[in-house]
């Protein structure tokens, strides 16, 4: 069997064995890439002598802390701004029909309304759409498929990034003895470039992330928008997706605000779009060039096409891992143009085209 035939296989089977898993993959994957994160931080106290599966025992401790202060903290607030915001939608709907959009077409299409049939239906049936939609996202919610995602997420992931975290210089050590000897020093370079590019963008793009997050949901709920909190922590976490994270949040933020606000006053539409201006300030002049720079060299068409590859092909999981594959291709690629560039094929000159014989008379 020859080489590339080799390769071939095992790159199809891996796509067919992580395509046809990948429902359960998820906490695999987060814990791989928490471990990854935290490995250099880690090495540094290994190198204090102190021991490795003390301190990972210890980042799994904190990764735990961190996930029962966001279920103490974060969870009744996104809880009270969703109820808050469920039962004043309806006062506010009413509102609006009744100030300015039953108005409007009366006076923009010479209609005669009975406003007082129109809110009257329109109520019941709006209340009608609240209560199922409440009742699907409740049974939805309380499911037990749901129930056991989020149990293997706060069980599995911990558990599994222990022992990654733990063994990582061991994991890595193995793969290399597996690496054919005559290749080996190529080999190992390109994966070192893979490594550093990787784990620069991945640990610079969360921090831009958190960092936004925290930012619009400050910022939105400053401007006493209901369910600021929530647009502005998913913005955030979007942001890493070139311009989709700020339009949905945008797009949320002003449609509340004229559900909340209506049009008795446009300092709320003000406020709201002035820390969408400060957030785009901020990541495009501050966090994206200080944390992230231009770390895989991508076009941002190229990643917004990587982050829907990877959602068609493995849904919300395809979406974690597609800039990181994305990162590794561009290494891959850019090794490779770096050896056709040096290649004696492309280096060889153009032959010089033959001379036409000429006819003496």
């Amino acid at each position: 069997m020859k080489p590339w035939q080799l390769w071939s296989g095992v790159a199809l089977f891996s796509a067919l064995f992580f395509y046809t898993l990948s429902p359960i993959l998820l906490p695999f994957v987060l814990a791989a890439v928490a471990a990854y994160l935290l490995d250099p931080v880690v090495d540094k106290f290994e190198e204090r002598s102190i021991d490795r599966g003390l301190v990972s025992a210890a980042f799994v401790g904190v990764f735990l802390a961190i996930i029962v202060a966001i279920f103490a903290v974060l969870v009744p607030v996104l809880v009270d701004q969703s109820t808050r915001f469920a039962g004043a939608a309806p006062a506010y709907a009413q509102d609006a029909l009744r100030v300015h959009i039953l108005p409007f077409l009366e006076q923009k299409l010479h209609l005669t309304l009975n406003r007082d049939m129109v809110m009257s239906q329109l109520s019941a049936y709006g209340e009608k759409g609240l209560n199922i939609a409440l009742s699907i996202l409740r049974k939805t919610a309380l499911s037990t498929a749901a129930f056991m995602d989020i149990l293997s997420l706060l069980l599995v992931t911990p558990l599994v990034m222990f022992y990654l975290l733990r063994d990582w210089d061991r994991i890595k050590e193995r793969l290399e003895t597996l690496i054919p000897r005559r290749n080996s020093k190529k080999i190992l370079t390109v994966t070192h470039k893979i490594d550093g590019a990787l784990s620069a963008f991945l640990r610079g793009q969360f921090a831009v992330c958190l960092a936004q997050a925290v930012f619009y949901a400050t910022g939105l709920w400053l401007c006493g928008l209901e369910m600021g909190v929530i647009i502005g922590l998913a913005t955030g976490m979007l942001a890493f997706i070139p311009f989709v994270g700020m339009t949905l949040g945008m797009v949320s933020a002003f449609t509340v605000a004229v559900i909340q606000f209506q049009f008795d006053s446009f300092l709320p539409y003000i406020l709201i779009g002035g820390v969408f201006a400060a957030g785009q300030t901020l990541e495009g002049f501050v966090l994206t060039p200080k944390l992230v720079g231009d770390k895989l060299g991508l076009h941002p068409a190229w990643v917004i096409f990587a982050l829907l590859a990877g959602g068609q092909l493995g849904g919300f999981l395809g979406v974690l891992i597609a800039l990181p594959m994305t990162a590794i291709v561009s290494v891959l690629v850019r090794e490779g143009i770096t050896v056709w560039l040096q290649s004696a094929y492309y280096k060889q000159p153009a032959k010089a085209p033959a001379k036409k014989a000429t006819r003496k008379t």
